[in-house]
């Protein structure tokens, strides 16, 4: 997804940092399953993107929505976590932030988290 060798190669350890400016749901209200239309903002120092290029998409909490929720849970966000799959252990304000998209229905990872 690179068009020069001036620029980074972006994937999944080096990610892109883009805002996504469309997202309408693309299923009726009766749908199977959710899918939905995504635009993202590449901007000119993002990578090029190509018709058959896939793009992979980390979602962030908005700083307000975590410090609602830590507020709410009586937490700091200092307090130490172990992250799902592997990932290592960060402050819980860093997981919440970068890592665990709360806003969703939450999963088994989540709550094992932030229990």
């Amino acid at each position: 997804m690179t068009d020069s060798l001036d620029k980074p190669a972006y994937g999944p350890k080096q990610p892109f940092p883009a805002k996504a400016s469309i997202i309408r749901p693309l299923g009726g209200p009766v749908a199977d399953k959710d899918s939905v239309h995504i635009e993202v903002e590449l901007g000119p120092d993002g990578p090029a993107y190509v018709c058959g290029d896939s793009l992979g998409v980390y979602a962030r909490n908005d700083p307000a929505d975590v410090a609602e929720l830590l507020s709410l849970l009586s937490l700091s966000g200092d307090e130490p976590v172990t992250l799902p799959r592997g990932e290592g252990e960060t402050s819980l304000g860093q997981a919440l932030a970068e890592k665990l998209y709360f806003l969703a229905r939450p999963g088994p990872g989540f709550i094992r988290t932030v229990m």
